[in-house]
């Protein structure tokens, strides 16, 4: 670490002035590059780290799986759970929040569990949360429509901060596939929902006649009809079940798809991505026509995907292997791979054959199921391995951090990779799987998934664990903050649709630009050593996707040496 005022003394002839003025210091530091090595887990969270199974849980005893997690501002987690059991119907969506310590947030719901009916099987996939601390969620179960019930239904709602519907959004808070295909709309899975830069809300999955859909809908839950046809883009193109979707720093939308070719049994399936424009039009000079292929194996399971600061497209699955009978053998030979596309869709240079297959060193398997990038575009991928001892298949959840060419970081717990062996051993083998990842505001890693937490028992309890000692890099660490210090010259603030940001250079200059929370958190990436020219630039601004409402700073650093912080306002 270094302390700023120093580094600035240090490179007192800075090139980057404005209006004249040569930059000042401020009392701060600011971290260029923070070790992975001391990861271990967080004993302070939960019990011994993860959130315990049983009645010293939130009223529900903390089961289900979860499937997808989102942190407050305030450090407060929430988990989209799926409680469906094959033999016991359950008709609610369920949510849990929990303190940052792991404990039920007893203002939410009923002691921590907001728990609203739905309908048959329920699951509830996908949460975000806007900057008003409003809630979306987004899943499935069998509702009734229009007198056709068993079919899988889509559901969206709102909650307030309280975990309460809220009335404001759809129907009473609900919005279900009908009001999104109209009367066609007797069948649909979702997947994954996002929240746009202008409060909009992205939601994917598969619709009627198992086609892959993205939807946009206005804040208010109707369809917003400017995007695509009537508000969603549906890819008749194949038959395919949408994973999961991203998009990039100018609205692109990539939509992850499992695509089957049948009834080609010598290849059954590929993972297929294709491209639309941020109004919801394909992009057709995106692979082929809007599409690219990836053909890795005989069954390919693509799981997760996101978009690195320089715009490439990482991918993350794995590939079903048979055993030499011909059987699958409850995936016991399965492998993870990941995918980095160039914005045409091309291979990228780090992984020039179009995948890299990544195993879990000393395991037998690597089911790959979630995917978070780091500020300098390296990758956390999470999942679960599988083992067969005595008869009995073993799971064991992993977190692995890669290099941008997808060989392990070793500074990372020393090779790379952690495994959980946290399910209970019985006659029914193990069960551990980590689905989502997210970094916390005091440098650790949040892994959300499911485990089962009894021996001899299949029903599933939420694996919720939590590890310290990793940052990401170039994490600022504030102190004392003067505001005649921070000079303004980004406008307009607060922050609109898109900004901008005057800076004038006194000689030929490489621009990085970061956006950084008040908690000294990395956000989002705007410029990575990008070159400008001697003279005066007007840097546009587009706000961040999905970044909620508050006081940020912007760190602007130069290969000259010079660095500035503004301070900036998100409404």
């Amino acid at each position: 670490m270094k302390n700023f005022t120093q580094f600035l003394q240090k490179h007192r002839h800075a090139q980057i002035v404005r209006n004249s003025f040569l930059l000042g210091s401020f009392a701060g530091a600011i971290g260029l590059q923070l070790s992975a090595q001391n990861v271990s887990v967080d004993s302070t969270f939960g019990v011994n780290g993860y959130i315990p199974y049983g009645t010293s849980g939130n009223y529900m005893e903390n089961k289900g799986e979860g499937n997808r997690s989102v942190i407050q501002p305030d450090g407060k987690i929430i988990v989209a759970m799926d409680q469906h059991n094959p033999n016991q119907s359950d008709l609610f969506f369920y949510t849990y929040r929990y303190n940052a310590d792991g404990t039920p947030d007893v203002t939410f719901g009923d002691n921590g569990v907001s728990r609203i009916f739905t309908g048959d099987q329920s699951k509830n996939k996908d949460i975000r949360l806007h900057e008003d601390g409003k809630i979306i969620v987004t899943g499935q179960s069998e509702y009734c429509v229009n007198g056709v019930c068993g079919a899988s239904q889509l559901v969206v709602m709102r909650l307030k901060h309280d975990g309460s519907l809220d009335s404001t959004f759809a129907t009473d808070g609900i919005l279900l596939t009908s009001e999104i295909f109209g009367t066609q709309g007797s069948y649909a899975i979702p997947e994954r929902i996002s929240i746009t830069s202008d409060g909009k809300y992205l939601l994917a999955g598969r619709g009627p006649g198992s086609e892959p859909f993205v939807a946009r809908l206005n804040y208010d839950g109707t369809k917003d009809l400017s995007f695509a046809t009537q508000g969603v883009y549906s890819d008749g193109d194949f038959h395919a079940i949408l994973s999961d979707f991203t998009t990039d720093a100018t609205g692109n939308i990539y939509g992850l798809t499992q695509m089957s070719n049948f009834p080609d049994t010598s290849n059954l399936r590929d993972t297929r991505i294709f491209k639309l424009t941020p109004d919801g039009v394909l992009d057709v000079s995106y692979g082929t026509s809007g599409r690219r292929t990836i053909d890795i194996g005989n069954y390919e399971y693509p799981k997760a995907c996101a978009v690195r600061s320089d715009g490439k497209l990482v991918v993350t699955g794995y590939i079903e292997s048979k055993l030499s009978d011909g059987s699958s053998g409850y995936g016991i030979n399965d492998k993870g791979y990941v995918s980095i596309l160039n914005t045409d869709g091309s291979n990228s240079s780090l992984t020039p054959q179009g995948f890299v297959m990544f195993e879990v060193a000393g395991e037998n398997t690597t089911f790959i199921h979630s995917l978070l990038l780091t500020e300098d575009d390296k990758m956390l991928i999470g999942g679960r391995t599988i083992e067969k001892v005595s008869g009995n298949y073993i799971e064991k959840a992993f977190l692995a951090y890669l290099e941008e060419d997808v060989t392990s970081d070793l500074s990372f717990n020393g090779n790379g990779t952690m495994l959980f062996d946290y399910g209970q051993h019985s006659s029914i083998g193990a069960l551990a799987c980590f689905r989502d990842i997210d970094l916390t505001a005091d440098g650790g890693i949040l892994m959300t998934g499911y485990r089962n937490p009894i021996s001899g028992n299949t029903r599933s309890s939420l694996f919720l664990l939590k590890l310290n000692g990793f940052a990401p890099q170039s994490t600022l660490e504030l102190s004392t903050l003067s505001e005649n210090t921070i000079e303004s010259l980004f406008y307009p603030n607060p922050w609109q649709a898109q900004s901008r940001l005057d800076v004038t250079l006194n000689a030929d200059t490489q621009l990085s630009l970061k956006l950084v929370d008040a908690s000294g958190r990395f956000v989002h990436n705007f410029l990575d050593s990008e070159a400008f020219s001697a003279g005066a630039h007007s840097i546009a601004l587009d706000r961040p996707a999905g970044v909620p409402g508050g006081t940020y700073l912007l760190v602007l650093t130069s290969s000259t040496g010079g660095n500035s912080v503004y301070r900036v306002t998100l409404k």
